[in-house]
Protein backbone atom coordinates (compact mmCIF):
# COMPACT_ATOMS: atom_id res chain seq x y z
CA UNK A 1 0.00 0.00 0.00
CA UNK A 2 1.17 3.43 -0.80
CA UNK A 3 1.92 5.67 2.20
CA UNK A 4 1.22 8.75 2.45
CA UNK A 5 4.62 11.24 3.15
CA UNK A 6 2.58 13.01 6.09
CA UNK A 7 3.30 9.79 7.73
CA UNK A 8 6.71 9.54 7.07
CA UNK A 9 8.02 13.03 8.41
CA UNK A 10 9.40 10.97 11.71
CA UNK A 11 11.87 9.39 8.91
CA UNK A 12 13.62 12.90 9.55
CA UNK A 13 14.91 12.46 12.57
CA UNK A 14 16.31 9.18 11.94
CA UNK A 15 18.83 10.68 9.38
CA UNK A 16 16.73 8.84 6.52
CA UNK A 17 17.50 10.97 3.04
CA UNK A 18 18.06 10.30 -0.56
CA UNK A 19 19.96 11.09 -3.15
CA UNK A 20 20.13 15.32 -4.09
CA UNK A 21 17.12 16.35 -6.53
CA UNK A 22 18.49 18.24 -9.86
CA UNK A 23 17.82 21.88 -10.24
CA UNK A 24 17.52 23.37 -13.81
CA UNK A 25 17.44 27.11 -14.07
CA UNK A 26 15.86 29.52 -16.60
CA UNK A 27 15.16 33.06 -16.48
CA UNK A 28 15.99 33.30 -12.79
CA UNK A 29 13.82 30.47 -11.88
CA UNK A 30 14.61 26.95 -10.04
CA UNK A 31 12.20 24.28 -10.01
CA UNK A 32 12.77 20.40 -9.01
CA UNK A 33 12.78 17.88 -11.92
CA UNK A 34 12.93 14.83 -9.74
CA UNK A 35 12.53 13.60 -6.19
CA UNK A 36 11.89 9.81 -5.23
CA UNK A 37 8.79 9.27 -3.97
CA UNK A 38 8.54 8.83 -0.15
CA UNK A 39 11.88 9.89 0.59
CA UNK A 40 13.05 13.54 2.15
CA UNK A 41 15.20 15.15 -0.64
CA UNK A 42 18.19 17.62 0.49
CA UNK A 43 18.06 20.37 -1.43
CA UNK A 44 21.21 22.55 -2.12
CA UNK A 45 20.27 25.76 -0.17
CA UNK A 46 22.85 27.90 -2.56
CA UNK A 47 21.00 27.24 -5.68
CA UNK A 48 17.68 28.12 -4.49
CA UNK A 49 16.20 31.72 -6.08
CA UNK A 50 15.40 33.18 -2.35
CA UNK A 51 13.81 36.45 -3.48
CA UNK A 52 10.87 35.62 -5.95
CA UNK A 53 9.19 39.75 -5.87
CA UNK A 54 10.62 40.29 -9.84
CA UNK A 55 8.59 37.24 -10.89
CA UNK A 56 5.98 37.92 -13.57
CA UNK A 57 2.60 35.98 -13.61
CA UNK A 58 1.77 33.85 -16.56
CA UNK A 59 0.46 35.10 -19.60
CA UNK A 60 -2.13 32.10 -20.01
CA UNK A 61 -4.77 31.62 -18.08
CA UNK A 62 -7.84 29.38 -17.96
CA UNK A 63 -11.24 30.19 -17.59
CA UNK A 64 -12.75 26.77 -16.34
CA UNK A 65 -16.76 27.84 -16.67
CA UNK A 66 -17.01 27.64 -12.85
CA UNK A 67 -20.12 28.98 -11.28
CA UNK A 68 -17.92 31.38 -9.11
CA UNK A 69 -16.29 32.76 -12.44
CA UNK A 70 -12.90 32.12 -10.46
CA UNK A 71 -9.76 32.29 -13.07
CA UNK A 72 -6.98 29.98 -12.86
CA UNK A 73 -3.70 30.64 -13.90
CA UNK A 74 -1.82 27.62 -15.91
CA UNK A 75 1.25 28.00 -13.51
CA UNK A 76 2.60 27.97 -10.02
CA UNK A 77 4.25 30.92 -8.83
CA UNK A 78 7.95 30.67 -10.08
CA UNK A 79 7.10 28.35 -12.90
CA UNK A 80 8.83 28.49 -16.19
CA UNK A 81 6.22 26.39 -17.66
CA UNK A 82 3.19 24.08 -16.62
CA UNK A 83 4.58 21.23 -15.28
CA UNK A 84 7.13 22.93 -13.18
CA UNK A 85 6.53 22.77 -9.82
CA UNK A 86 7.54 26.50 -9.12
CA UNK A 87 8.80 27.85 -5.69
CA UNK A 88 7.19 26.54 -1.95
CA UNK A 89 5.78 28.94 0.54
CA UNK A 90 5.29 28.64 4.36
CA UNK A 91 1.76 29.73 4.54
CA UNK A 92 1.37 33.40 4.83
CA UNK A 93 4.71 34.06 3.87
CA UNK A 94 5.68 35.58 0.62
CA UNK A 95 9.25 34.66 0.26
CA UNK A 96 10.83 30.78 -0.27
CA UNK A 97 13.47 29.95 2.34
CA UNK A 98 16.48 27.27 2.90
CA UNK A 99 14.36 25.62 5.69
CA UNK A 100 10.55 25.11 6.85
CA UNK A 101 9.82 24.30 10.48
CA UNK A 102 8.43 26.23 13.41
CA UNK A 103 11.69 27.79 14.13
CA UNK A 104 11.68 29.36 10.87
CA UNK A 105 7.94 30.44 10.58
CA UNK A 106 6.88 34.20 10.45
CA UNK A 107 3.69 33.89 12.85
CA UNK A 108 5.23 31.87 15.81
CA UNK A 109 6.63 33.95 18.75
CA UNK A 110 10.11 32.14 19.05
CA UNK A 111 9.91 32.22 22.66
CA UNK A 112 6.51 31.35 23.47
CA UNK A 113 5.58 29.36 21.02
CA UNK A 114 2.37 31.21 19.95
CA UNK A 115 1.26 32.64 16.62
CA UNK A 116 1.19 36.01 15.94
CA UNK A 117 -1.88 36.34 13.54
CA UNK A 118 -4.95 34.30 12.07
CA UNK A 119 -6.02 33.66 15.18
CA UNK A 120 -9.36 33.48 17.30
CA UNK A 121 -7.76 36.94 18.94
CA UNK A 122 -7.73 38.50 15.59
CA UNK A 123 -10.18 37.23 13.84
CA UNK A 124 -8.42 36.76 10.15
CA UNK A 125 -9.67 33.86 8.57
CA UNK A 126 -8.09 34.75 5.07
CA UNK A 127 -4.70 36.00 3.86
CA UNK A 128 -4.45 39.53 4.16
CA UNK A 129 -2.88 40.34 0.63
CA UNK A 130 0.55 41.87 2.32
CA UNK A 131 0.98 38.24 3.20
CA UNK A 132 -0.37 36.60 0.12
CA UNK A 133 2.32 35.32 -2.16
CA UNK A 134 -0.09 35.45 -5.26
CA UNK A 135 -0.35 39.21 -4.95
CA UNK A 136 2.87 40.30 -3.69
CA UNK A 137 4.64 38.29 -6.44
CA UNK A 138 2.07 38.87 -9.21
CA UNK A 139 -0.12 41.99 -8.26
CA UNK A 140 -3.37 43.28 -6.85
CA UNK A 141 -5.19 41.32 -9.31
CA UNK A 142 -3.88 37.66 -8.40
CA UNK A 143 -4.41 36.12 -4.86
CA UNK A 144 -4.43 32.49 -3.23
CA UNK A 145 -7.42 30.52 -3.96
CA UNK A 146 -9.86 30.21 -0.87
CA UNK A 147 -10.54 26.58 0.47
CA UNK A 148 -14.28 26.83 -1.09
CA UNK A 149 -12.60 27.77 -4.68
CA UNK A 150 -10.34 24.54 -4.03
CA UNK A 151 -14.06 22.54 -3.09
CA UNK A 152 -15.54 24.06 -6.56
CA UNK A 153 -12.54 22.68 -8.15
CA UNK A 154 -13.13 19.01 -6.90
CA UNK A 155 -16.93 19.32 -7.36
CA UNK A 156 -17.18 21.10 -10.84
CA UNK A 157 -14.17 19.32 -12.19
CA UNK A 158 -13.80 16.15 -13.87
CA UNK A 159 -10.28 14.64 -12.31
CA UNK A 160 -7.76 12.50 -13.63
CA UNK A 161 -4.06 11.46 -12.78
CA UNK A 162 -1.57 12.62 -15.86
CA UNK A 163 1.65 12.88 -16.99
CA UNK A 164 3.29 15.77 -18.78
CA UNK A 165 6.65 16.04 -20.39
CA UNK A 166 7.41 13.38 -17.32
CA UNK A 167 6.44 14.83 -14.18
CA UNK A 168 3.05 13.51 -12.87
CA UNK A 169 0.29 15.51 -11.32
CA UNK A 170 -3.61 16.17 -11.55
CA UNK A 171 -5.82 17.59 -14.52
CA UNK A 172 -8.91 19.36 -13.75
CA UNK A 173 -11.26 19.58 -16.76
CA UNK A 174 -14.28 21.71 -16.08
CA UNK A 175 -17.45 21.26 -17.91
CA UNK A 176 -16.62 23.41 -20.82
CA UNK A 177 -13.74 21.32 -21.78
CA UNK A 178 -10.80 23.61 -20.96
CA UNK A 179 -8.90 22.30 -17.93
CA UNK A 180 -5.55 23.12 -16.11
CA UNK A 181 -2.39 20.80 -14.81
CA UNK A 182 -1.16 20.53 -11.09
CA UNK A 183 2.26 19.11 -11.11
CA UNK A 184 2.65 16.76 -8.31
CA UNK A 185 5.32 18.55 -6.20
CA UNK A 186 4.69 17.46 -2.62
CA UNK A 187 5.85 19.51 0.11
CA UNK A 188 9.04 20.99 1.45
CA UNK A 189 9.81 20.15 5.14
CA UNK A 190 13.06 21.33 7.23
CA UNK A 191 15.61 21.39 4.00
CA UNK A 192 13.77 19.13 1.80
CA UNK A 193 11.17 17.79 0.07
CA UNK A 194 8.80 15.02 0.74
CA UNK A 195 6.28 13.39 -1.65
CA UNK A 196 7.11 14.84 -5.22
CA UNK A 197 6.00 12.90 -7.93
CA UNK A 198 3.02 11.10 -6.30
CA UNK A 199 1.22 13.40 -4.49
CA UNK A 200 0.22 17.38 -4.59
CA UNK A 201 -0.39 19.84 -2.22
CA UNK A 202 -1.51 23.31 -3.08
CA UNK A 203 -2.07 26.19 -0.34
CA UNK A 204 -5.14 28.21 0.07
CA UNK A 205 -5.86 31.23 1.67
CA UNK A 206 -8.20 29.93 4.62
CA UNK A 207 -6.39 29.33 7.68
CA UNK A 208 -8.52 26.26 9.83
CA UNK A 209 -11.18 28.19 12.04
CA UNK A 210 -10.69 26.64 15.68
CA UNK A 211 -7.25 25.30 15.29
CA UNK A 212 -4.51 28.09 14.42
CA UNK A 213 -1.75 25.90 13.73
CA UNK A 214 -3.40 24.44 10.27
CA UNK A 215 -4.68 26.03 7.11
CA UNK A 216 -6.67 24.34 4.36
CA UNK A 217 -5.00 23.28 1.39
CA UNK A 218 -6.13 21.36 -1.68
CA UNK A 219 -4.14 17.44 -1.47
CA UNK A 220 -4.04 15.10 -4.25
CA UNK A 221 -2.80 11.69 -5.35
CA UNK A 222 -2.98 9.35 -8.16
CA UNK A 223 -6.51 8.35 -7.25
CA UNK A 224 -8.27 11.47 -6.63
CA UNK A 225 -8.77 15.86 -5.41
CA UNK A 226 -9.71 16.12 -1.46
CA UNK A 227 -9.56 19.46 0.49
CA UNK A 228 -7.51 19.08 4.25
CA UNK A 229 -5.43 21.38 6.39
CA UNK A 230 -2.08 21.16 7.32
CA UNK A 231 0.83 23.13 9.49
CA UNK A 232 1.57 26.12 8.33
CA UNK A 233 4.82 26.50 8.48
CA UNK A 234 5.44 23.88 5.83
CA UNK A 235 6.23 24.95 2.85
CA UNK A 236 3.54 24.42 -0.31
CA UNK A 237 3.32 25.63 -4.11
CA UNK A 238 1.00 28.11 -4.82
CA UNK A 239 -1.56 28.20 -8.41
CA UNK A 240 -2.82 31.70 -8.11
CA UNK A 241 -6.63 32.77 -8.93
CA UNK A 242 -8.52 35.50 -9.83
CA UNK A 243 -11.30 36.74 -10.96
CA UNK A 244 -13.05 37.75 -14.39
Amino acid sequence: MKKHPLFILSLISIGVVASVSSFARKKKEYYIKSVKHGMVIPIDNDSIYKNPSDTTPANDVVDLGLPSGTIWSISNIGAVKPEDYGYYFAWGETREKPSYDKSTYTWIDSKSQSFLKYTPDNDYKVLDSRDDAATVNWGDDWRTPTSEEFDELINYCQYAWTEINGVKGARLTGANGKSIFFPAAGFRIGSGVSGADSYGYYWSSSVRVGLESYAHYLNFDSNKATSDNIDRFLGLPIRPVRKK
